[in-house]
């Protein structure tokens, strides 16, 4: 599988993930205008309240607690989402309050959704943005809902070997 390099700006509250996918903060809503640069159209938002979106921009606000298991139901509509509009073209920033935990188990989510291995949607997440640190119950929800070959033991032991 070919990998687009990362799209790393100094400063930038998201980055480019592969292809027509990228992770961020909620500091994206205050980037409009990179957001437009960028052709992202459609926004996975996994927090509730501000900041807002711009208008222009198709947000679903799919807002969930970190820290915890994510249920099936929250899993699938945020997937179906994301792949609904990366099927169709369109390019889709998935964010969090912070880019961490909850951006990057929606964005390793839709990457098995879309046939990736785990480990490999893992380092090219790593790669793109360094932050991602899905929380160990969400990394459990990942197991779970996907039935992946791997082991939490060895997921930690990916996180010990990735770049911070």
């Amino acid at each position: 599988m070919s990998h687009p390099p990362a799209n790393r700006h100094a400063g930038s509250p998201f980055d480019h993930v592969a292809e027509g996918l990228y992770i961020g903060s909620a500091r994206a809503a205050d980037a409009a205008n990179r957001l437009r640069r960028a052709g992202i159209t459609h926004v996975l938002k996994l927090y509730a309240g501000s900041p807002f979106f711009p208008g222009d921009l198709v947000v679903l606000e799919n807002a969930l607690p970190d820290k915890q298991f994510v249920p099936a139901d929250v899993v699938w509509r945020g997937v179906d989402f994301v792949l609904d509009h990366l099927n169709a073209g369109s390019r889709v920033l998935v964010v969090c309050t912070m880019g961490v935990s909850r951006s990057s188990t929606f964005v390793l989510a839709a990457l098995l959704s879309r046939g990736w291995d785990l480990r490999t949607a893992f380092v090219r997440l790593c790669e793109a943005h360094p932050a991602a640190r899905p929380h160990p119950k969400m990394w459990q929800s990942l197991l779970v809902h996907y039935d992946v070959p791997y082991t939490l033991k060895q997921v930690f032991a990916w996180n010990r070997h990735m770049p911070h």
